[in-house]
């Protein structure tokens, strides 16, 4: 019962307000750290390439780290 239980709540879906606050206020401090510390370590940087190391950081961080740990501590929180 237990199983079905645990299976039945990860099959809903997160409510969108929920997620929309997590990834936000997880983003924006990404976003902080790396553009400064990209314009500590590379001052001379062209505003292209540096959002697109700045993205290409904030989404692998994201996707890879950041989502799964929001869902494995938040989870619950973020279906109900």
């Amino acid at each position: 019962m237990n199983k079905e239980k645990n299976h039945h709540t990860e099959s809903i879906p997160p409510k969108k307000w929920k997620m929309f606050i997590l990834i936000w206020v997880t983003v924006y401090p990404l976003i902080l750290m790396v553009t400064n510390t990209l314009r500590l370590l590379f001052p001379e940087m062209k505003p292209p390439i540096a959002m697109l190391v700045t993205s290409l950081a904030i989404v692998s961080a994201m996707v890879f780290i950041m989502i799964p740990l929001i869902n494995k501590f938040l989870g619950k929180w973020i279906r109900k």
